[in-house]
């Protein structure tokens, strides 16, 4: 987000000097048309006029741009004075007064994001998710990618309580079968992937709720396309067609591990 910001803000100032610019050039047409008989007999003062006139116009676009500058890093100043609580009930109680989008926005720019909110949401702990699911409904781009990949981390640890918060994600609609897919040819968990999926295998004893019973049939129905998907790749790797390898058998967890 601070890259984003500075790009934007250098974007304001080509936008402000583009606007110098233009204000030259009309500048220069109006003289032309209003001393046209007068540059003839007098082209030095003609040429005069027109110098002060870009002098006097520079500087006051200048000093817009030095007050936009001000603003700018006076904006940045107040973010580095105001840190965002690291405890998830306070960051929790703080989105809600000013807002998610406000909050992502500092987290982002400062680095929070990334030293605190990811590996909070990762831990699976119930204070977290809520911060998660405060903050799920207005993340956008990288944001949004890296807090669903934190709750993917965060699946095996607390899943009946991860898979609620992964699917209210405005963005995908995620059924319960698609949170507990992953692509194996796309990411890979922490840990590995045939770890990842046997830590969310156990970590979905059985509920008595029907609710649950549901989010646990859904997510069970991910993981067992997820084995079929590095069933797959695995047979198709390098190009070329290998012997088919069931994929609870050894070779195929060896080969999990060398991905």
């Amino acid at each position: 987000m601070l890259f984003r910001t500075f790009a934007g803000f250098r974007g304001l100032l080509c936008a402000r000097a583009c606007g110098i610019l233009a204000r030259i050039l009309q500048t220069k047409q109006a003289l032309s048309l209003q001393q046209g008989r007068r540059q003839d007999d007098h082209p030095s003062m003609s040429f005069r006029t027109f110098a002060v006139d870009i002098k006097l116009d520079f500087t006051v676009n200048m000093r817009q741009c030095s007050l936009l500058s001000a603003l700018f890093f006076a904006s940045l100043c107040a973010h580095a004075a105001n840190p965002l609580p690291r405890a998830p009930e306070q960051l929790a109680r703080l989105i809600e007064e000013k807002g998610a989008r406000a909050v992502i926005d500092q987290a982002w720019s400062s680095g929070f994001w990334d030293r605190v909110i990811l590996p909070g949401v990762e831990s699976g702990t119930v204070a977290w998710l809520r911060v998660a699911s405060l903050l799920r409904m207005e993340v956008d781009a990288g944001s949004a990618e890296t807090l669903s990949w934190a709750l993917v981390e965060a699946l095996p640890k607390n899943p009946y309580r991860v898979l609620p918060v992964m699917m209210q994600d405005k963005h995908n609609g995620w059924t319960a079968d698609q949170a507990c897919f992953i692509n194996p040819d796309v990411a890979e968990p922490k840990g590995g992937l045939n770890n990842y999926l046997q830590r969310l295998d156990r970590a979905l004893y059985l509920p008595k709720s029907q609710e649950l019973k549901a989010l646990r049939a859904g997510c069970l129905s991910g993981i067992a396309r997820t084995r079929e998907a590095v069933q797959e790749s695995l047979s198709t790797r390098d190009g070329e067609t290998q012997q088919h390898v069931p994929a609870d058998s050894p070779e195929a967890v060896r080969r999990w591990t060398k991905r």
